[in-house]
């Protein structure tokens, strides 16, 4: 049950507590009271703005009104766009069409047909400079296109379900009418392509714009068979210079009306005259709108989109629009219509939003009190589930970690995805704690000390990840697991809306070489509201032949295979191919023999994921520790402890579909062709976007070899003409060469990890806790070599 509190409850026991865990739902505070000389009603209205650009100011305004009867059980939601471009869906759709009041003198009359009777409605005042939707920036109203519009209401729909997030998986239905044939299809086009996790059900459009043409020109026919216009006007719109011909200049479309169109023009405007409603030719029009109207038809146009608040506001005189917003305090002065009044009122009843800085119930319940054998920590642990596919019942689990310190204020959120894949992100190696017997000992390089840590398995399937839907398993690819990252990065910050503004970096190592960049691109392709920084990627698969070729001269560069089977690797069978070969069940007789002779040079006992290091033997107890703070067998630790009943309660996690925990799931039927997608092109793109890219490989893996890394990275280098501006050197920790660097446009970085294995943090704990505070900055030393030292993350 959801607690709801108010502003002056919360500061009481603000007074009384360090923090409030329960309170009220951003949408609360846009609630709206009662509107002046509203009846009495029994459903909840709403009234306020979503945020589309913080940077350049703008904003729509939205009116939403609940279903009368079972609002939040099986009611669909049903968005409303105004066409125009420019009309107001508040006063067109809301108040003079299907909302649930009519504006009557001083009073507001129930419509007793408002489509509210069967359906949650909600209004959205689109593109900004409608109504009560504004941009700071007044030069975006110079610029507007249906493009801009659709990116503007995809995102407004995404702002709006985080305040309504109820409403998410509720039926929606997008509708409008004339211009909005433009806007539906358009928004409901885009909702499909991003993917975002909306239960688009339908798309409703009346009397629409659909294409300019057949539209404009069945105009003639229209007003010729409505006898608005002669025969010989009709046969000159037929003949000489159609409808959609005059209707473009009309529009500023064309620049100029060539003679011949303008005496048709003329003709048809005259016979027409300036006294009939273009919008009910039956119907009879508003005196007042008839007042010195000349009887043309850009005056009738001209006069029923473009209206002094405005209902249709002319994009090019939006400065002197009656509308002053400050701080979402407002004051809005307009013409003394009674319906006006109303519309003012509507945000007179606004009050500011509720601090997200305070948790939702939702995250508190996710809260961890203490994990069995865990030592006393000063930061905050929440594990549990993010629904996923609510009718595929698919969710993922996630572990998350706040900062030691300053954890809603300086410090970034890193968002941390194992490989696989299938492996398990909660099995990571740079945790607060790390399982010893039946205890957790705390990791001194944990990288909470620097930032807030989000660990979700994914794909479902991973870890305590599920889908119960288990036919999911087996057509599993890179587009899905990216789309559901997204999906369940957008509802975790519904639980910890606190975070939604912190610097975002996602991070990761192994196939998180496909995951990450895939899940940043899939970010700002859908113009979701996250700061996201930089990614973040330990050896990561980029290129599956680069990455996959590099491996024999590891392997012989390090001594495991001889110069003969070097050889051979360079003129039977290369490493990508075998790879091939052996993921269809197929090789060839060439790349056969290849794998034979190297598989029994390198032996079964050697780690490939770090050469140099013991492999950890089950039976031996203990296992002797290549230095104090690299265990062989943690792996077998982390297992054994989240296979316990007691740690499974207490993490909120549940076994779905399978018997137990595993680091790496079986489960899964990857569609494994997917690792052959090169990933350079997507980094390329995220570079261009302003984001910091930083790539680093422990110097001892040979499943993803550094070599490999070292050319993508500095192709991509060349490829997008970034300057060297720190050269290829050594970097030390202390007095210690910690590897080697460089840097490329202050923006693509690539290190070496001397001594790094596979997962660099398991191996070089000192490097993990630098490595995490991801920006990097370079200063000469006295010996002419560059150390790393942290930067403020703002910068």
């Amino acid at each position: 049950m959801k607690l709801h509190c108010s502003w002056m409850v919360v500061l009481a026991t603000l007074c009384v507590a360090p923090l409030c865990f329960a309170m009220e739902p951003v949408s609360e505070s846009d609630k709206l009271g009662s509107l002046p000389g509203q009846p009495h009603v029994s459903f909840q209205q709403f009234g306020g703005y979503v945020t589309i650009d913080e940077k350049q100011g703008r904003a729509l305004f939205y009116y939403f009104v609940e279903a009368v009867t079972d609002p939040t059980a099986s009611k669909p939601l049903v968005l409303w766009l105004t066409g125009g471009p420019g009309c107001s869906s508040l006063g067109g759709g809301a108040f003079m069409e299907h909302g649930p009041f009519r504006p009557r003198g001083n009073t507001l009359l129930r419509n007793k047909h408002s489509w509210n009777r069967e359906a949650n409605m909600l209004y959205v005042e689109s593109p900004a400079g409608v109504g009560f939707s504004y941009s700071r920036n007044k030069s975006f109203y110079d610029d507007i296109n249906d493009e801009v519009t659709a990116r503007d209401n995809l995102a407004f729909l995404e702002g709006w379900f985080m305040k309504f997030p109820k409403y998410r998986n509720r039926e929606l239905f997008i509708t409008g009418e004339s211009y909005a044939g433009h806007y539906v299809p358009q928004l409901a086009q885009l909702v499909i392509n991003s993917g975002k996790n909306f239960n688009l059900k339908g798309i409703l459009i009346g009397n629409p714009l659909l294409e300019f043409d057949t539209d404009m020109n069945a105009q003639g026919d229209f007003f010729w068979s409505h006898g608005l216009i002669s025969d010989s006007t009709h046969a000159l719109l037929t003949s000489t210079c159609n409808y959609s011909q005059i209707m473009r200049w009309v529009y500023n479309i064309s620049e100029s009306l060539s003679p011949e169109c303008y005496e048709v023009y003329n003709k048809s405007a005259g016979e027409i005259g300036g006294s009939v409603d273009p919008f009910d030719v039956l119907g009879d029009k508003c005196l007042s709108s008839v007042r010195n109207t000349t009887p043309n038809i850009s005056a009738f146009i001209q006069g029923t989109f473009f209206n002094a608040w405005k209902l249709c506001p002319s994009y090019n005189k939006l400065e002197n629009q009656a509308v002053s917003i400050a701080s979402l305090s407002l004051s809005v002065t307009m013409q003394t219509q009674s319906w006006m009044m109303i519309l003012a009122a509507v945000c007179a009843a606004l009050v500011h939003f509720c601090s997200s800085a305070v948790e939702s119930h939702s995250a508190q319940a996710d809260q961890i009190s203490s994990l069995p054998g865990q030592p006393r920590v000063s930061f905050q642990q929440f594990s549990g589930y993010i629904t996923i596919d609510e009718k595929q019942d698919r969710s993922f689990f996630y572990y998350f970690v706040e900062a030691e310190n300053d954890t809603t204020a300086l410090k970034p959120l890193v968002v941390w995805f194992s490989g696989g894949p299938g492996c398990s992100s909660v099995g990571a190696q740079h945790g607060p704690f790390r399982p010893s017997g039946d205890i957790l000992l705390t990791n001194k390089y944990s990288w909470n000390r620097e930032a807030n840590m989000l660990y979700p398995e994914s794909p479902a399937g991973t870890g305590f990840s599920y889908s119960a839907n288990t036919s999911f398993y087996t057509n599993l690819n890179d587009e899905i697991t990216a789309r559901d990252n997204l999906v369940f990065l957008k509802n975790w910050f519904i639980k910890f809306p606190q975070y939604k503004n912190s610097e975002l970096f996602i991070a990761g190592e192994s196939y998180a070489g496909h995951f990450v960049p895939q899940l940043a691109q899939l970010i700002l392709e859908s113009s979701v509201k996250f700061n996201l920084k930089g990614i973040l990627m330990g050896n990561p698969l980029m290129d599956f032949d680069t990455n996959y070729n590099s491996v024999p001269h590891f392997y012989w560069s390090h001594g495991l295979i001889s110069d003969s089977t070097y050889n051979l690797f360079s003129s039977k069978c290369n490493y990508s191919r075998m790879n091939r070969e052996q993921t269809s069940g197929s090789l060839s007789p060439a790349c056969l023999a290849v794998r034979s002779q190297y598989s029994q040079e390198v032996g079964d006992s050697v780690d490939r994921f770090d050469v140099t290091l013991n492999s950890c033997l089950p039976s031996v107890d203990p296992q002797p520790q290549v230095t104090e703070n690299v265990d062989v067998c943690i792996g077998d630790e982390v297992n054994k402890y989240f296979n316990r009943e007691d740690v499974q309660k207490s993490l909120h996690a549940r076994l779905v579909g399978v018997a137990n925990w595993s680091m790496c799931s079986g489960a899964l039927r990857y569609n494994i062709k997917d690792k052959e997608i090169t990933m350079i092109p997507v980094m390329g793109s995220l570079v261009k976007s302003g984001i910091r890219t930083f790539v680093y490989s422990g110097d001892q893996d040979s499943v993803i070899p550094l070599f490999g890394t070292r050319t993508l990275v500095d192709g991509l280098a060349k490829k997008l003409r970034l300057n060297t501006t720190v050269p290829y050197r050594n970097w030390f920790e202390g007095e210690q060469v910690g590897g080697w660097t460089q840097v490329y446009g202050d923006i693509l970085s690539f290190a070496t990890v001397r001594g790094g294995s596979h997962t660099v943090p398991g191996t070089q704990p000192v490097f993990k806790a630098k490595i995490t505070f991801l920006n990097l900055n370079y200063r000469t030393s006295s010996r002419g070599s560059f150390h790393w030292e942290t930067t403020n993350l703002n910068r």
